[in-house]
């Protein structure tokens, strides 16, 4: 009985043992697995950022081009409204001249009777 007694405290001890170093690698295990949950948690945060500043640079770029192109727009606006200004003061300024010489012309038709 004694005998049998000793066979299960080995029995215990050995089992204690397996049962620690069990414990002991899902320990080491579980750290790892924690590592490399951070180390994607960092990849896919740096990732997450480069792909905001890549959208902040196309935001910067698309708002500077549309400040140019609104400034080309006023600019083309500005030429238009000279262009427009020049074509009437010339228009007006024929339109002058031509009763000018429609009057000169009645005149003279008016002088030969």
């Amino acid at each position: 009985m004694q005998e049998r007694s000793s066979q299960l405290q080995q029995n215990i001890e050995s089992q204690s043992a397996s049962l620690t170093d069990v414990v002991q690698a899902l320990a080491e295990k579980q750290t790892e697995a924690e590592a490399v949950k951070a180390g994607e948690a960092i990849a896919q945060v740096q990732s997450l950022a480069a792909a905001l500043a890549q959208a902040e640079q196309e935001l910067q770029i698309q708002q500077e081009t549309q400040t140019r192109l609104l400034q080309e727009q006023r600019d083309k606006q500005r030429q238009l409204d000279k262009l427009e200004a020049q074509r009437q003061a010339t228009q007006e300024a024929q339109g002058a001249g031509a009763t000018q010489v429609l009057i000169e012309a009645e005149f003279r038709e008016s002088a030969d009777w």
